[in-house]
């Protein structure tokens, strides 16, 4: 127990940041519930017991320990109201024929309905499809269609649909069959359709004056990126500047402070003045769609405002968990969104390192102390937002610190300007003299990015690869350490302190010598073998509802992911399109590959090599691949079996054979054992099965399964697996498997798939 002026002392110091700790503990109770998914009667519990402990012991140290947890329970509240309940309600409809009220709105150039009737609390969103919509656009309507839940596949470099729609709080999707506008009675939806259609007024008038500019200004200025655009961004990428094509608190701030600035020529700071900047600044934040980042930005100008309307001392961290926890009870699903999560880590980053930084640079001469400035404002944003960058799979590049010296102001006078412009829309004659200076600062912009990305040397990280994150986690922390030691003493310490802790985790992170990947590809199959530089596929898979062809949409990525630029060999075991759908995806006629197959008289369009006797190949110079023809009376039957012999282990994968391909298949003998054994047909059970696993000898099954009508994986094969004592992996409810040697000893493992 504490005196009473060390209890008072403790409690002043805790209460100096209250808003830091209940945003701490909302966090970590939203962590919690999106990890574990405590149901309803265990954080409701909490929060009650947890409230009566603080008012009952609100004098004892304890308070603050009851306080955190109280706070924590709030957050996984949130959690539940926002993402686990309305997924209970929708995952039962599946399949369903539904009629829903609510809203359709747009973004980025899909529509959805919002505010649906029948959530009280925190109201989902469904993804709309099969009618064009456009004309309904925060309209309030009446749908009628067949409910689907996204399609979900897991695997490294690709996108989880289902678990990234689910993070935005779109639980599904709507199949539209019918549907039709009713009254409209919500001022919010209509101050929405008005900003929609001024926006469409606004962005007309200026394509007419900026021509083959549009698109860059459009992305600059309102964050709408098309299809020209992207063309082009692949160089603000590697310049560094990509995020001020991204609206966020650097236009909020540019526009705020014009506003503040013209005003106080002619008006004193007052109640009215503040709410005619904050009106302007909030209908550009209409405008651009109400972006997290803008949002962010937003609340915090307007907390400032207020602060100083009411004379109070303004604190920047106050602002920023102020702005944060006003989202997160608005907007849960912020906290689990790319960008609102890179704004919050760069504002604080800029809070915490900037101000203590220019302490210790005092720099006379105006050049170098913009120079420096730059580098140290790139420095603070980087110690805190690289860890985001690497999570999400952006990007780095070294020539940030040239962007932020000589594109960022050209950048901040094109928004200038286009501020400036925004009134004179109303008369489009007045915006001639404009539009030649924008032309002209919009053209330099993109040929000065373009001129520096080829001409000067850099350092470029794409934490879309997995060898880039490698380095880019050496790069956080060299960053981090070189911040902090310019800020605290014992600055040797510091930095081999930090550049110690990659060194334990450098065994964990090395490419490993070889591996082999059952991808999960829905209902088909695709593997892929790697052992070195050299890579090869076991058949490449289908189409997958709401992916499309895998090829492009999974296994093209996973290449990408692991810095796979060439592709030595294919090998498919037959040729349905569940099994070899994609080959011409990667077998394009330019490609130095090889493709071995099943004679198959009916494929014209890809050469092959037919296969018809059983024959090796060298992937490499550590790994052989068997490939075993077998026959049968059906057309599965008529395959190749594969059987990859690793230095160490061996990994069986048969396809779609039924039975008698099976019996076939057994006549090799011993030449079929395998540690690993890819089971045939997804999951089917024959009355042979059981003898091929024991010839075999395996100690580990694949299912490569995934929505499906024929009862995939059967149930006897499940309970022969579990009778045997083999680990088995499912990819539909597991993901991608990956068995992989691992300093010199084999493991298995799956990438995990959330159960939603």
């Amino acid at each position: 127990m504490f005196s009473r002026p060390q209890l008072e002392e403790r409690t002043i110091a805790f209460f100096r940041y209250p808003l830091f700790w209940v945003s701490l503990s909302l966090v970590g109770g939203f962590a919690l519930q999106h990890f574990f998914t405590l149901p309803l009667p265990v954080w409701f519990g909490l929060v009650v017991i947890f409230f009566g402990l603080q008012v009952l012991w609100y004098r004892d140290t304890r308070f603050f320990w009851f306080f955190l947890v109280f706070w924590m329970a709030v957050g996984a509240g949130i959690h539940f109201w926002s993402l686990d309940y309305p997924l209970s309600r929708f995952r039962s409809w599946d399949g369903r024929t539904l009629s829903l009220t609510g809203y359709v709105v747009e973004k980025d150039g899909r529509y959805f309905l919002s505010r649906i009737e029948g959530f009280s609390v925190y109201s989902p969103s469904l993804l709309l499809r099969g009618k064009d919509l456009g004309s309904w656009v925060y309209s309030r309507v009446v749908l009628r269609g067949v409910f689907r839940k996204f399609a979900s596949c897991a695997n490294p470099g690709g996108v989880d649909l289902r678990l990234r729609w689910w993070k935005e709080r779109v639980m599904g999707y709507l199949e539209v069959e019918e549907g039709g506008v009713i009254r409209d009675r919500s001022p919010w939806f209509t101050l929405l359709r008005w900003a929609k259609e001024q926006e469409g007024r606004f962005f007309s008038v200026w394509q007419q004056e900026l021509w083959e500019e549009t698109s860059l200004f459009a992305a600059l200025f309102l964050g709408k990126k098309d299809p020209e655009f992207f063309r082009q961004k692949n160089f603000f990428e590697r310049m560094g500047v990509y995020h001020l094509f991204c609206v966020s608190g650097f236009h909020m701030t540019l526009l705020g402070g014009i506003l503040l600035g013209i005003l106080g020529k002619f008006l004193p700071f007052s109640r009215r003045s503040s709410f005619l900047v904050l009106g302007f600044t909030f209908l550009y934040l209409l405008f651009c769609g109400l972006v997290p980042s803008a949002f962010r930005a937003f609340l915090m100008f307007g907390f400032y405002l207020l602060g100083k309307r009411l004379g109070r001392k303004i604190f920047s961290e106050g602002l920023l968990w102020s702005a944060f926890l006003l989202m997160m009870v608005l907007q849960p699903e912020i906290l689990l969104d790319a960008g609102a999560q890179l704004s919050f880590a760069s504002t604080g980053g800029l809070i915490v390192f900037m101000h203590r930084f220019q302490k210790h640079y005092r720099e006379r001469n105006v050049v170098f102390k913009r120079i420096g400035e730059n580098f140290l404002m790139g420095l603070a944003v980087y110690s805190v937002s690289l860890p985001f960058l690497i999570v999400h799979g952006f990007s780095f590049s070294s020539l940030f610190f040239l962007g932020n010296l000589v594109i960022l102001p050209m950048t901040e006078g094109i928004l200038f300007l286009s501020f400036l412009g925004v009134p004179l829309t109303i008369v489009p004659v007045l915006l001639h003299p404009f539009a030649p200076v924008l032309r002209f600062l919009l053209r330099s912009t993109s040929f000065l990015v373009q001129f520096f990305v080829a001409h000067v040397p850099h350092l470029f990280l794409d934490f879309a690869r997995s060898a880039d994150r490698f380095w880019g986690i050496w790069l956080f922390l060299g960053i981090l350490s070189l911040s902090l030691s310019l800020i605290i003493r014992n600055r040797v310490k510091i930095l081999l302190y930090m550049l110690f802790v990659p060194v334990l985790a450098t065994p964990f992170l090395l490419p490993v010598s070889e591996e082999f990947w059952v991808f999960d590809v829905g209902q088909g199959l695709a593997c892929g073998i790697m052992t070195g530089d050299s890579f090869a596929f076991i058949d490449v898979g289908g189409t997958i509802r709401g992916y499309g062809p895998v090829g492009e949409t999974i296994l093209e990525k996973f290449l990408l992911y692991r810095g796979i630029e060439h592709l030595d060999l294919i090998f498919l075991t037959h040729w349905h399109q569940d099994h070899a759908g994609n080959l011409q995806v990667f077998a394009s006629p330019s490609a130095q590959l090889q493709v071995f197959a099943p004679e198959n008289t009916s494929e014209r369009g890809t050469p092959f090599i037919a296969v018809r006797e059983p024959a090796s190949f060298r992937l490499g110079d550590r790994v052989v691949i068997w490939g075993f023809p077998v026959t049968g009376e059906t057309v599965n039957d008529k395959a190749l079996v594969y059987r990859i012999v690793f230095p160490g282990a061996r990994v069986l994968i048969t396809g779609d054979i039924e039975e008698g391909g099976i019996d076939s298949l057994l006549r090799y003998g011993k030449s079929i054992e395998a540690e690993v054994v890819v089971l045939p047909h997804h999951g089917k059970y024959y009355p042979n099965l059981p003898e091929l696993l024991l010839r075999t000898r395996c100690h580990t099954v694949i299912i490569s399964c995934g929505e499906n009508n024929y009862g995939h994986p059967n149930p006897e094969v499940l309970a022969l697996v579990q009778r045997m004592g083999l680990q088995c992996f499912i990819t539909w409810n597991n993901g991608a498997v990956r068995f992989w040697n691992f300093w010199g000893r084999w493991r298995v493992k799956s990438v995990g798939k959330r159960n939603l």
